[in-house]
């Protein structure tokens, strides 16, 4: 019984890790990609900008 409780241990642990070393590389993935281009934060609408 303590055996399988460790086996199931060792098995979530590694799960974890393979885990955070994904979200690590997609961290780095997205911290290299261009970023968007947001002029701005706001949600207000510029209608002269928008329409010409």
């Amino acid at each position: 019984m303590a055996g399988d409780i460790h086996a199931e241990l060792d098995t979530l642990a590694l799960r974890i890790e393979r885990s955070i070393v994904e979200n690590e590389r997609m961290l780095d993935e997205l911290r290299q990609a261009e970023p968007f281009g947001v002029g701005s934060t706001t949600t207000e609408v510029d209608t002269e900008e928008l329409f010409g």
